[in-house]
């Protein structure tokens, strides 16, 4: 079933996914006038400040885009991932998903409440992709079929930017339009050359890896700065008329431009822009140090040292390493961490690690870990969510949100674990916190809080659990650290837009800048004792780590400090959500389209339909096509169910004409094979940000009949298999790779006829596995099968060029066809019970083209090659003298791309075979072999 998906967040490097809500838990089901929220017994708070912010953000959405979705949309409150993001889709019916974990750095920190703020962006997305002009009518007999989103296929910049300007009123700091990270973002822009419009729809590897929010909020608030207030709304009205994708015209009734020739115009006005607002900035001389990192694409978090700092770095290429980097920036890999990690040293060089894993299968939590050079890596907790954590004293001061809902522990270490002594602070819903700091002997801990557009940082006095409020601030605040002498905090803040490192006495009412960079502020370590800090500042190509020496200060703030700590008022009376229900499936699985589907194949003609569904929490996802062949009187299709990604079915019946007469037309089927099949797969995960490891049976039925028409004689052919399998995928990837570009993949597949009354009797034991080894940007790979049967069995066939391994999690059964480049595949001295293949393969990136054409919406990312050496064999008895057959040749992979989102991996290759007189065959498929 295509779901198409819209976020909110920028790209993440995530270490795995995990399997999303949990059907154990107990889920509930409430209705507003246009909502039905769909969220955790035990968040039912949640839920209803989320009816409030919905229907509040239905009335402004559905006025500005003169639209209203016909059924209530669902909503999903989703608790199993402590990143913060949200997605869209409006198939096959409208659905937000909304992750309750607020943002503690980044772009989506700003003054926005968290689920406030993601409601609105993604229910623009819901009304937006809804809506439709002339395509209404064949929506009305159709339901919601895919083409029938005149919204869906258009560039990805269209679709961020207008949720992005919705969530934004720059005036009160409230979402990503001129806040911190994105004038920052688009200085950087102006400085190196903006992006042209064919590469940002061909959306490539070029950072910020945000380019589509970016680009696509300031193209809308130029156009209604320039057209009109409404403009952007026209706009959007005017594409939803659309029949095809008529981007390039779509301003004209607008603008009077072209979207070529207004983009134009954009850029030169984003420029005056940028620059005016950058003018005060740039009259001051940069003060933020010397680098001493160059800009990777990505520096998650840093740490002070002795002898120099700790930085959490991700490249681009392959996975994230901790680096040890002294004063001249000579650097030391000391180990692998996960994505997103965060990191705090104790005074005896113990790193204490917060970092992201797969819990129970279906969460993403943060969990804690120590590491030193002789013990190596220790988990302390599991499942326990601490996202920010430091060493407070030889205790930890760690910070988690559950269900959005902040807490501040107080942790000890016993026996290797890390065990609660106290909370701190527990907090209430609507409630943020962003960061934690402890002093050196842990007698003291920090806290930044946020509700709403206020921001506050508050301090604990560990010993008996007192609070004091240290000072108010009016916007974003991050990285907060005690001073070496634990009298000062030091901090990120953001003024005018600009995120610098701040500096606060405990106890005054003033904030002294320290920094003044032309970008942002992200990370900084802390100022060392010889006066020195290092920052992490956004750069053209990530983030770049510079060492600030000596400190001058730069400017000063007035600040309060005598304001009472944020609390949150009481919920109000909610009348908006109604009375909760047990979840049920039942309430959206049902089909919402239908499309006319046909075969035709020499004297058979079938008519028929496709459908499809899933529910809410995607536990249940089916597809059906079924046809009636009229000539034959025969029903025939396919469908295919899926249940909580473990369980599999599938059921096809399938007619192909053998032999028939006439010509041109006018043929009648004579002879006609009808093949039914019927596969079934469970399997159960063990899923890790590391490794993924599935254990799975399933069986497998395939009959083909020989129909001789208007005559009795009828020749069936059946096959039946059971399965047992284990399954191990370590393989990984990253934003600049190509595909997949390191680890392990292995498959240990037993098939056994035995169990069924069949031709065939015997047992195949099959093993899949392949090796990727990272070589720069290109990767080493081979791919290793080897199929041995015991008594009578399906034969292998080797030959032929497609893809090495499965796209899908659940190996197809009873499946003996194994590539081998350069031979057509029918060759009988490929054929038999036994079977062992080698592949090895170079797969090279050759360019970056990123451009999308807009007529036709057709474009191409990237270009790269693959040298390859094949070599297999096929045999029934015994394995003395097996002959060998070899092949090699090229591929050449094209990442290209229809209307703007659809990948469609394009591949031609030349191989050679060396025996059997196979000579060269030029092969053009789908998919990409390597």
């Amino acid at each position: 079933m295509l779901r198409k998906l819209i976020s909110i967040s920028v790209f993440i490097a995530l270490p795995a996914y995990a399997e999303g809500p949990d059907p154990a838990q107990d889920w509930r089901s409430a209705d507003t006038p246009h909502f039905r929220i769909n969220y955790l017994a035990t968040q039912r708070p949640q839920a209803e400040r989320a009816a409030i912010h919905a229907e509040e953000a239905y009335t402004r959405i559905t006025r500005q885009l003169t639209w209203q979705p016909q059924d209530k949309t669902e909503m999903l409150l989703l608790d199993a991932s402590d990143f913060s993001n949200g997605f869209s889709t409006p198939l096959p019916f409208n659905e937000n998903v909304l992750l309750l974990s607020p943002p503690d750095d980044g772009q989506l920190l700003h003054n926005h409440n968290w689920l406030e703020g993601l409601i609105t962006h993604e229910f623009t997305h819901a009304v937006h992709l809804d809506k439709v002009g002339m395509l209404g009518d064949l929506r009305s007999i159709f339901g919601r079929f895919e083409l029938l989103f005149p919204n869906l296929i258009q560039p990805t910049w269209g679709l961020e930017g207008i949720a992005t300007l919705n969530e934004s009123h720059p005036e009160l700091g409230q979402g990503r339009l001129r806040n911190a990270p994105f004038e920052a973002q688009m200085r950087i822009e102006r400085e190196r050359g903006f992006i042209s419009l064919a590469e940002l729809h061909a959306d490539g590897r070029r950072l910020p890896a945000s380019k589509q929010y970016l680009y696509g909020v300031y193209f809308y608030d130029f156009l209604n700065r320039k057209y009109g207030s409404d403009a952007a709304a026209r706009y959007i009205q005017n594409y939803s008329n659309n029949i095809v994708p008529m981007v390039q015209s779509n301003p004209m009734p607008i603008t009077g431009k072209a979207l070529s020739e207004l983009w134009e115009e954009f850029l030169v006005d984003l420029a005056e822009q940028v620059d005016a607002r950058a003018a005060p900035l740039t009259a001051t001389p940069r003060a933020d140090g010397t680098p001493l990192l160059p800009a990777h694409y990505s520096i998650s978090s840093i740490s002070p040292v002795q002898d120099g700092v700790l930085a959490v770095v991700n490249a681009g290429l392959l996975g994230t390493k901790l680096l040890h980097l002294d004063a001249q920036g000579a650097s030391q890999e000391l180990t692998e961490l996960r994505a997103n990690a965060h990191i705090d040293t104790h005074t005896d060089g113990t790193i204490l690690i917060a970092q992201p894993d797969i819990f129970n299968n279906y969460n993403l939590y943060y969990d804690l870990y120590t590491w030193t050079a002789n013990t190596g890596m220790q988990r302390l907790t599991e499942g326990q969510r601490y996202r920010r954590a430091v060493w407070a004293g030889s205790s930890i001061a760690a910070l988690k949100h559950e269900g959005g809902i902040p807490n501040l522990d107080l942790l000890e270490i016993n026996s290797g674990h890390a065990s609660k002594i106290k909370t701190l602070y527990a907090g209430t819903d609507g409630m943020e916190a962003i960061d934690v700091a402890a002093n050196a002997d842990g007698s003291r801990v920090a806290m930044i809080l946020k509700k709403n557009g206020a921001w506050q940082v508050v301090e604990f006095e560990t010993a008996h659990s007192s609070l004091r409020v240290l000072f108010d601030y009016d916007a974003p605040l991050q990285g907060l650290r005690y001073s070496s002498d634990g009298q000062q905090l030091e901090f990120i803040a953001s003024q005018d837009s600009v995120q610098n490192l701040w500096r606060y006495r405990i106890g005054t009412d003033q904030l002294t800048r320290l920094s003044h960079t032309y970008t942002g502020v992200t990370l900084h370590s802390g100022v060392a004792k010889d006066d020195s800090v290092v920052l992490g500042v956004l750069a053209a190509g990530g983030t770049e780590l510079r060492r600030l020496s000596p400190i001058s200060p730069q400017s000063t703030l007035p600040v309060s400090n005598r304001t009472a700590l944020l609390t949150t008022p009481p919920a109000p009376a909610n009348t908006l959500l109604g009375t909760a229900q047990d979840y049920s499936a039942l309430n959206s699985i049902y089909p919402r389209s239908w499309f006319p589907s046909a075969f035709s194949d020499r004297g058979l003609l079938a008519y028929g339909i496709i459908s499809n569904g899933s529910d809410v929490m995607q536990w249940h996802n089916y597809s059906v096509n079924a046809l009636w062949e009229f000539s034959q009187g025969e029903p025939i299709g396919s469908i295919s169910y899926n249940y909580l990604n473990r369980h599999f079915f599938n059921v096809t019946r399938e007619l192909w004409a053998k032999q028939w007469s006439g010509l041109n037309g006018q043929e009648k089927t004579t002879i006609y094979d009808r093949t039914t099949s019927a596969q079934w797969v469970s399997m159960q995960p063990w899923l890790h940000s590391e490794r993924r490891i599935y254990i799975g049976i399933g069986a497998a039925q395939q009959s083909t009949d020989r129909v001789f028409v208007n005559n009795t004689s009828i020749r069936p052919q059946l096959e039946r298999i059971a399965a047992i399998f284990a399954q191990y995928d370590s393989r990984e990837s990253a934003w600049y790779a190509t595909a997949y570009n390191r680890g392990t993949f292995a498959r240990l597949l037993l098939e056994s006829y035995r169990p069924f009354n069949t031709a065939y009797d015997g047992n195949v034991v099959r093993l899949d596995a392949q090796k990727l080894w990272p070589l720069g940007s290109s990767v080493l790979s081979a791919h290793w099968t080897e199929a041995h049967a015991t008594g009578l069995t399906e034969p292998f066939q080797l030959g032929g060029a497609y893809n090495i391994t499965s796209p899908f999690i659940a190996p197809a059964l009873n499946q003996r066809a194994l590539p081998l480049h350069g031979y057509v595949g029918n060759e009988w001295d490929l054929q038999g019970r036994n079977a062992h293949t080698l592949s090895v393969g170079w797969q090279m990136p050759l360019v970056d083209i990123d451009h999308h054409f807009m007529s036709p919406p057709v474009g191409i990312n990237r270009l790269s090659s693959t040298v390859f050496f094949d070599a297999g064999s096929a045999w029934n008895q015994g394995t003395s003298a097996v002959p060998v057959y070899k092949g090699m040749g090229i591929e050449f992979n094209a990442e290209t791309k229809l209307f703007y989102r659809l990948p469609l991996p394009l591949s031609i290759g030349m191989a050679h075979g060396f025996d059997l007189n196979s000579g060269n065959q030029l092969y053009f498929k789908l998919g990409q072999t390597f």
